[in-house]
């Protein structure tokens, strides 16, 4: 049997972290990047740290030549193409393929934060690609991973998540994964889970606005309250659409508020034996804040505001998570509006 031909868009934390797993496991991997990037991967190869399934760190580093490289201009001849760009870059991506009169692969994967984005690709794909129509399919990412010293380091624990599917490609893919010893979960109620993963997400806006690392942003009690209160708003507007929430890694998103309230005396030991969060971990909004980049923030906070607004349920929390977010972006990410957002956080959580 031939190996399997994966093609990967968007090598940032999760691209690159993926490509070391299926590259552990042995799979015929492309890196698809811009133009400005394929130098740096031509020099300097991949490295990757991950925690197997035996909770053993895997630690390698992969020469240049041991994987492809190619430009977003077009399309490798893959197998499988998964997608784990920012879902504000899909549009522009998209106008490439249609200009390129790209030739589709047979299945596309798309690991993204937020709620529908494979169904939105699904359907822009049918509108402009009917005769090539590839099979889309969701996934989700609910651990971390940093790019730090040129290592794509995964700094919590936890598997890759898909949508129940047949898929031939999608299968062979879960092989490879089992080869590098990495763990997955097929996830039948997928939508259900999308939204507890949005729930958790709403804290990525809190991390980024605290400046600080994810353990000393959760265990600060004001920082702690807005996260509750911004789920708590979350749950309003799942439970209004009937939503069927799932636990992620054993825990519902009930009993994660119910944990987020707990005294801090109380919190604490949780974040070392529940959590398990590593020690400089950050969520993916607070690297664009450090990398000084657009966020995904109305994927996260702002569809809870929109879909509130749309049900006539009250989100404050979330919408003064969104507004604080845009101050910061609109003044490319000052120290002093910096400085001053978190402050408001810091005022918000005290009077929660």
């Amino acid at each position: 049997m031939k190996p399997l031909r994966v093609g990967i868009v968007g090598v940032g934390a999760i691209g690159g972290h993926l490509a070391g797993v299926l590259l552990s496991g042995q799979t015929d991997v492309t890196l698809c990047l811009r133009h400005r990037h394929v130098e740096t991967f031509q020099t300097q190869g991949l490295q990757v740290q991950y925690t197997s399934q035996a909770d053993e760190v895997v630690a390698q580093k992969f020469a240049p030549t041991q994987f492809h490289l190619h430009t977003l201009d077009s399309l490798p001849d893959v197998d499988l193409l998964i997608l784990t760009i920012k879902t504000q870059h899909w549009p522009a991506l998209l106008k490439q393929w249609i200009a390129a009169a790209t030739h589709l692969p047979p299945v596309i994967l798309c690991l993204q934060n937020g709620v529908g984005f494979h169904e939105q690709v699904a359907n822009d794909l049918q509108l402009h690609f009917p005769k090539n129509l590839p099979e889309v399919l969701g996934g989700m990412v609910p651990f971390n991973v940093v790019f730090e010293a040129g290592i794509y380091r995964q700094s919590s624990l936890g598997p890759y998540y898909f949508s129940k599917n047949e898929s031939v490609q999608v299968d062979r893919l879960k092989q490879h994964l089992k080869k590098a010893k990495f763990s997955f979960v097929e996830q039948e109620n997928f939508l259900g889970f999308q939204w507890t993963k949005l729930l958790l997400n709403l804290n990525n806006s809190i991390n980024a606005l605290s400046g600080d690392s994810l353990n000393d942003q959760i265990a600060n009690s004001n920082f702690r309250r807005v996260f509750a209160q911004a789920m708590q708003e979350g749950l309003r507007v799942a439970h209004k659409k009937n939503i069927q929430l799932e636990k992620i890694q054993g825990l519902s998103p009930q009993t994660m508020l119910h944990l987020l309230r707990l005294p801090r005396f109380l919190f604490l030991p949780l974040l070392k034996f529940v959590f398990r969060i590593e020690k400089n971990s950050r969520t993916s909004m607070a690297q664009d804040f450090l990398a000084r980049r657009p966020t995904e923030i109305e994927t996260l906070n702002g569809f809870v505001v929109t879909e509130g607004e749309s049900l006539q349920i009250p989100t404050p929390i979330n919408r003064f998570l969104v507004e604080e977010v845009r101050k910061v972006e609109a003044a490319a990410f000052s120290d002093e509006v910096l400085m001053s957002a978190r402050q408001a956080l810091t005022q918000r959580g005290s009077e929660l």
